[in-house]
């Protein structure tokens, strides 16, 4: 039986967080040693090398006091048929170290499956609890595309959802990763799903010891794992400080690929404040979005490489089908950076500043006028 894994698994048991554990495993790979060989180090040293408090130092005897049981439990583990990958197997998904900090990256992964579906490409669709049908009719539109395309949907199983995304990615002949917020011998895959299952169309993955109970943490917990699994992260819908939101924000500096659903005007979400935040907007059916051009685009788009009087501007406006006042127009062409006023006998005439070269001018500093006057 691996030795590693069983330190592993006799880490994880203790009250060591995430990351003290990762520093242990990556001490024992950066210096070619055996865990078990770090597991035996003096209190001096764990002190010296990972700073490590002595509650810290008592959890690490504790490990290394149970790899015996450890042992045991990981054979009981494989005998039915459960995977177990350390973070240090090839066969860890190279996504999680990405994406994940030291403190968030699962040591051991427990899976039942084919895990080959680990490194494939995936796309992740999230949605909260309480998803409308609209929102649900949209992930199963995603995983027609992830079908299509030969991608892996990665989905939770506990919300409403979850059981529509991975229904529908069985439905489309497509093959999923079902994430879980418990300890995978609590889980019990349904009946209708088994000869999908059998035929390694479907991994079921948890990172928690296999008897531990779901609690609103490890949903949390989760959430994170399932954006850092997505090479495409598709949002069905999100409320505003939800786990959702907060997965988001955490991770949308590292990939461009998030995808938000262009909510109903009636629709009490927070999609239309992470699509402001700049991630990409899609319809229903995942399809990107352009976005709509400001008044104050318009209005520069208009004066390239010319002059203008703002009776002139307000008529090109209105063959873009843009209705103003002439006080509201006038007020908002002197609110726009770079635009430049050149009086004479005939009134005032606007052009951009060292026009033409005005094509580079941008936009993220504009006053925003969601409402004009007619």
């Amino acid at each position: 039986m691996n030795n590693e894994a069983t330190c592993v698994l006799s880490l994880i048991r203790t009250n060591l967080t995430k990351e003290k554990i990762n520093k242990i495993i990556n001490f024992a790979s950066e210096n070619n040693i055996s865990i078990s060989k770090v597991l035996k180090f003096d209190e001096s040293k764990f002190q010296e090398l990972f700073s490590f408090s002595k509650e810290d130092i008592q959890e690490v005897l504790k490990a290394k006091d149970n790899l015996g049981n450890s042992s045991f439990l990981l054979e009981d583990i494989t005998s039915k048929g459960i995977y177990l990958i350390t973070v240090l197997d090839e066969e860890y998904p190279k996504k999680l170290k990405e994406n994940l900090s030291i403190d968030e990256l699962p040591p051991m992964l427990f899976c039942k499956g084919n895990t080959d579906l680990l490194n494939e490409k995936h796309i992740s669709i999230v949605g909260s609890k309480n998803a409308n049908e609209i929102s649900i009719e949209f992930a199963k539109n995603i995983t027609k595309k992830a079908a299509k395309n030969g991608q892996v949907v990665v989905s939770g199983y506990e919300k409403t959802i979850d059981k529509a995304i991975i229904e529908s990615t069985i439905n489309n002949g497509g093959r999923a990763i079902i994430l879980l917020s418990q300890g995978i011998l609590l889980f019990q895959i349904p009946n209708e799903y088994y000869e999908y299952y059998t035929d390694g169309n479907i991994l079921i993955l948890s990172i928690y010891t296999p008897n531990s109970k779901w609690d609103n943490n490890k949903t949390i917990e989760t959430e994170k794992i399932k954006f850092a699994f997505g090479d495409e992260i598709y949002i069905a819908d999100v409320k505003h400080e939800d786990e959702i939101w907060n997965s988001t924000v955490a991770i949308k500096n590292k990939t461009e690929n998030i995808f938000v659903r262009q909510p109903e005007d009636t629709e009490d979400t927070a999609n239309l404040e992470l699509i402001n935040k700049g991630l990409k907007a899609v319809n229903i059916i995942g399809e990107i979005l352009e976005k709509e051009k400001s008044i104050e685009e318009h209005i520069i788009d208009i004066l390239r490489d010319r002059k203008l009087k703002a009776s002139q501007i307000r008529e090109e406006l209105k063959k873009k089908g843009i209705e103003i006042s002439s006080q509201k127009l006038t007020h908002l062409i002197k609110s726009i950076p770079n635009i430049e006023t050149e009086k004479d006998s005939a009134g005032n005439r606007y052009y951009l500043k060292d026009s033409p070269e005005q094509s580079q001018i941008s936009y993220e500093n504009l006053p925003l006028f969601r409402e004009v006057e007619k």
